[in-house]
């Protein structure tokens, strides 16, 4: 998919590889880095699949279920 513009409601984008290694852009908006305390990526795949850019730039955790 296309990136939606920034503008109007959409104050900030943030561009990270899939998770998943087909190499499809994914995107984020309105989360910006240090904007939240806490953030959890909770994911399917294995914790190194998750973008290490994604992580650093939200200070993130990743959470996997490995059931």
């Amino acid at each position: 998919r296309s990136p939606i513009a920034l503008g109007h409601a959409i104050d900030h984008a943030l561009s990270f590889c899939d998770n998943y290694g087909l190499g499809i852009p994914n995107f984020l908006y309105n989360v910006a880095p240090g904007q939240f305390d806490r953030v959890l990526i909770c994911t399917e795949t294995p914790a190194a699949a998750v973008d290490p850019a994604l992580v650093s730039a939200l200070n993130a955790q990743v959470i996997v279920d490995e059931r």
